[in-house]
């Protein structure tokens, strides 16, 4: 079995699977942009935190599951 890798940008993502015909990684990982909250973050009030006022603070880039999922190429060793 050939062990597949990905760009060393996605290292802190998870592989879910491999298709071996186009070469490209199925892979999950946190959104870089609300760190996995799912929404935008205004500021910290008494340890909560508070999302920024538009569209209840929704992050769009994840669509505010705070995951992204991604096909990126695979490369062998």
């Amino acid at each position: 079995m050939t062990k597949y890798m990905v760009a060393p940008s996605y290292q802190n993502a998870e592989i879910v699977e491999i298709n071996e015909e186009t070469k490209k990684a199925h892979i999950k990982e946190k959104c870089d942009r609300c760190g996995g909250l799912g929404f935008i973050v205004s500021r910290v009030e008494n340890n909560q935190y508070i999302p920024i006022p538009v569209d209840g603070g929704v992050c769009y880039k994840c669509n505010g599951s705070g995951i992204i999922d991604r096909w990126a190429k695979a490369y062998t060793e």
